[in-house]
């Protein structure tokens, strides 16, 4: 909820005591890990739709967990809140973890509030929102603008956790808001007391009205109004949006809500799509989200969710990052009829793809990649928050089986919301966003999943360039050992049915097999893994839309290398690179010829069964 202040405290103190020794009699295995593997992020769900634990969907009724009902003062301290209660959590960072910067743009959060109360802190723990800092301390209770960007830093040591609650308010809870006068109310633990709780059970219009789509639309405006000198660009999105408020007011004088509506609201979505996508980079807001992307990611999957009104309906997962979407089990999750064609955004064209098993230097190539051409643009790092920022991508919601992607997964719906997230984020090496539409933008993307993607990445970029990067398995395998065994890479803490190391880089098929395995035979079927996948699937591109490279001969003569990749995507090359390649981002220790040999008596056991893979690499390079 967008709110006057960065941070304000409630009028509110509890037994933070209390707290700890009740969040204390939870096992580990009761912590779910952050839905889009963001390292050191996990959670206890106390208040969960249907009062599953395991499900992180925000449409549909709210309702206390299993885990809740084990904590009777945290029961006493949600209903000194007076409002109803929505998604409430245990929200836990590792020692030296973060939240990851973000902004809650998804609908549930314009609507609630969204509470904070320390467990276990420290004092270094820092909560930054937009340009304000503060400490939330033990015992206390505080409120926060979350359509500003937000962000928590725990340093290193010790492990942080907030009780964490979304609501829409109510009068009583806005007064403990507003009232500065006298001693903040305590909340002492009442061994006799078993409050009954105020539940939300609607929180998704099945079709928005047209006041609230005026109302949401208007405070985006003036938002965009307020951070931009430019009005045109704003003027010319407004105009194309309010034609479709007033028809959407139109059918809904006509029909409401109800199902006779629904052929006619899918198709004002469409239309509404294809604004977005026409404007995607032309507004931004003052919290720097995109105007024409929060349309596809926060408005149209809020305008319409006729699923809701449905028996056996399933919600998508709505990490902090992402999006909520409304599906049927094992469905599209875009509750609307697919549209015979989505049309298609003119300013990305020909991407350039990394593909490569981990830890094959793609990090330092990409860096090089990305600074010799002032013809590409990047989001920065690896796709991660692009790709599984759609609920529908999410491992958390397949199961956990893997980060493997297929064609049937790029729904058209999925297909434009990805390219919209892509243009969003796309900035070129000076930090200028994309063109306007019409001028042809060269995005150059890598993240090592994307080897268990191929078709996906072809369904959703049909006329998309590959490069395929080879690295020596020794060299690789040594790097990924050492990788796990910083803690650095983690991207799944809490991994159900995993014991070991905590969960690091991509997810392969048949994960759990390896399971108490040793480190080195994890890391041999992570690099099978891909390079197999990767291999098969690139037989089926045409072969002028690949270029090969070994890393080796990169490192020998990176100009030669960056000037040839560049001539094969179109690109101008303006900056070579310096006499001695920096280290990437990820480098863990200094390079070196023989570093793998630290490794060798783990590694060398292995090498033949790897053998066949690597001749077939190399033959393909």
């Amino acid at each position: 909820m967008q709110l006057s202040q960065p941070f304000q405290r409630l009028a509110l103190t509890v037994d933070a005591n209390r707290l700890r020794a009740e969040v204390g009699q939870f096992e580990p295995g009761d912590w779910r890990a952050h839905p889009q593997g963001h390292p050191g992020n996990s959670a206890l769900p106390l208040i969960a739709r249907r009062g599953q634990p395991r499900d992180d969907g925000v449409a549909g009724p709210m309702r206390t967990t299993s885990h809740l009902a084990r904590c009777p003062y945290i029961r006493q301290v949600l209903a000194a809140l007076g409002a109803p209660l929505g998604r409430s959590r245990l929200m836990r960072l590792d020692a030296g973890a973060e939240a990851t910067a973000h902004v809650d743009t998804n609908y549930y959060w314009m609507q609630r509030v969204r509470v904070h109360i320390p467990v276990v802190t420290t004092s270094g723990v820092r909560f930054l929102c937009g340009d304000a800092e503060t400490h939330m301390a033990p015992g206390e209770a505080w409120i926060f603008d979350t359509w500003r960007p937000h962000n928590v830093l725990n340093p290193p040591g010790f492990e942080r956790i907030h009780l964490v609650v979304d609501t829409v308010g109510s009068d009583a809870f806005w007064a403990l808001v507003h009232d500065r006068v006298g001693s903040p109310i305590e909340v002492p633990y009442d061994p006799a007391l078993d409050p009954t709780l105020s539940l939300e059970t609607v929180n998704f219009p099945v079709v928005m009205s047209p006041y609230e789509f005026e109302i949401i639309w208007s405070g985006w405006r003036a938002d965009a109004a307020a951070a931009n000198t430019d009005p045109a660009p704003l003027a010319a999105i407004d105009i194309e949006v309010r034609r479709i408020q007033s028809d959407w007011r139109a059918t809904w004088a006509a029909l409401g809500d109800a199902p006779e509506g629904w052929v006619a609201y899918a198709a004002l979505l469409r239309s509404l799509q294809a604004i977005a996508q026409r404007h995607i980079g032309a507004v931004q807001l003052a919290n720097q989200q995109d105007l024409a992307n929060l349309i596809m990611i926060s408005l149209i999957p809020a305008l319409h969710s006729p699923n809701l009104t449905g028996d056996g309906v399933a919600l998508a997962s709505v990490p902090d990052l992402g999006q909520t979407r409304v599906a049927k089990t094992a469905a599209r999750p875009i509750a609307v009829p697919e549209p015979t064609s989505v049309p298609a955004v003119e300013t990305l064209v020909r991407p350039l793809i990394i593909l490569c098993a981990p830890r094959s230097g793609s990090t330092l190539l990409f860096e090089r990649l990305a600074a010799c051409s002032p013809d590409w643009y990047t989001v920065g790092n690896e796709s991660h928050h692009q790709i599984e920022g759609i609920p529908a991508l999410q491992p958390a919601q397949r199961g956990f089986d893997s980060n493997a992607l297929d064609a049937a997964d790029a729904t058209p719906e999925i297909a434009a919301i990805l390219r919209g997230r892509f243009l969003a984020a796309a900035r070129n090496r000076d930090g200028v966003a994309a063109p306007a539409a019409g001028v042809g933008m060269r995005l150059l993307e890598k993240t090592p999943r994307n080897a268990l993607r191929l078709p996906f990445l072809r369904a959703v970029f049909p006329d998309a360039l590959f490069l395929y990067l080879w690295r020596e398995p020794e060299e690789s395998l040594a790097s990924l050992i050492e990788g796990w065994q910083s803690g650095r890479f983690v991207t799944y803490p809490e991994l159900p049915q995993w014991s070991g190391l905590p969960w690091s880089y991509l997810l392969v098929p048949g994960w759990r097999e390896l399971s108490g395995r040793p480190i080195q035979d994890i890391v041999a079927a992570q690099w099978r893994s891909a390079q197999e996948l990767l291999l098969g699937q690139l037989a089926d591109v045409a072969p002028e839309r690949i270029r090969a490279l070994n890393f080796a001969d990169f490192l020998t003569d990176p100009v030669t290398s960056l000037r040839a990749i560049c001539a094969f995507a179109g690109v101008a090359f303006d900056r070579p690179p310096p006499r001695a390649l920096p280290h990437s981002a990820h480098t863990i220790s200094p390079p070196s010829p023989d570093k793998w040999r630290r490794h060798e008596a783990a590694l060398r056991p292995l090498l033949p069964s790897l053998a066949p893979v690597a001749r077939r690499a190399r033959d393909f390079v």
